[in-house]
């Protein structure tokens, strides 16, 4: 259950509910903020998987990937052990 916060002035001018904005742009993001407000935490934290589970669904229906960061790992082999090595 969500929590209308608008006063009916900012609800006759067509004020968001959850307003959301752009706060950063990273090297492969865009990151956005939205807000919301939830009767108490349990509600706030079901609100926020739904939304995650929305947006994923939605970006998948639009063909949006989410950029993850890449790695190279490199794996340096140990020094051969003299005493064990074979001729």
């Amino acid at each position: 259950m969500n929590i209308d916060p608008r006063t009916k002035q900012q609800i006759e001018e067509g004020e968001d509910l959850a307003p959301v904005k752009v706060v950063e742009l990273g090297d492969s993001s865009v990151d956005l903020r939205d807000w919301a407000w939830a009767k108490d935490a349990v509600n706030a934290f079901k609100m926020g998987c739904d939304l995650f589970e929305t947006i994923k669904l939605r970006f998948d229906k639009e063909g949006i990937e989410i950029p993850f960061p890449h790695r190279t790992l490199v794996s340096k082999s140990s020094p051969i052990n003299k005493e064990n090595e074979t001729p």
